[in-house]
């Protein structure tokens, strides 16, 4: 008897990547469960909760984008724990911080871009010269219109 089902079992969207069959979880919602398993589980992973933060997975196109977003409740910034937060997510999620794109929406509600150097440490850098992105949307534009000109992240 097959047991895998191609509708996400949070959403009931349909399933097409073949590891979100075999999970029975579209990326943002596996992500989305993963988060918050992590956080009832309060387990203290170099610092990642010390800072109030969010995160998912946004897919366009075969481009994935880690989306961080700073909740602001008080603890530390997320500016000021990247690493800790960062290696966090990708122990939950199972990521390569190398392998995906990372946008980062800070406690001014601006975003920016996170990307990992060959030591796993997380820098954060301007998106754009001419604005500060202030959506996600704006920040997922101006990424890509980065990659586009050619100007990848280090990532990439």
């Amino acid at each position: 008897m097959n047991t895998t089902s191609t509708i996400c079992g949070k959403c009931h969207r349909p399933l097409t990547d073949p590891k979100s069959v075999e999970r029975g979880f579209g990326p943002d919602c596996w992500a989305s469960i993963k988060a918050e398993e992590a956080r009832e589980e309060k387990v203290d992973h170099s610092g990642a909760q010390r800072s109030d933060y969010d995160y998912h997975i946004a897919t366009s196109g075969d481009r994935r984008t880690l989306v961080i977003k700073d909740l602001d409740k008080g603890g530390m910034s997320v500016t000021n724990n990247i690493d800790a937060i960062l290696g966090h997510i990708c122990e939950v999620e199972g990521l390569d911080p190398q392998g995906i794109d990372i946008i980062y929406r800070d406690s001014d509600g601006i975003y920016d871009g996170v990307y990992a150097d060959k030591a796993g440490a997380a820098h954060i850098y301007a998106l754009s010269r001419l604005s500060r992105p202030r959506s996600e949307g704006e920040a997922l534009e101006a990424l890509r219109q980065q990659q586009a000109a050619g100007n990848d992240t280090p990532n990439h």
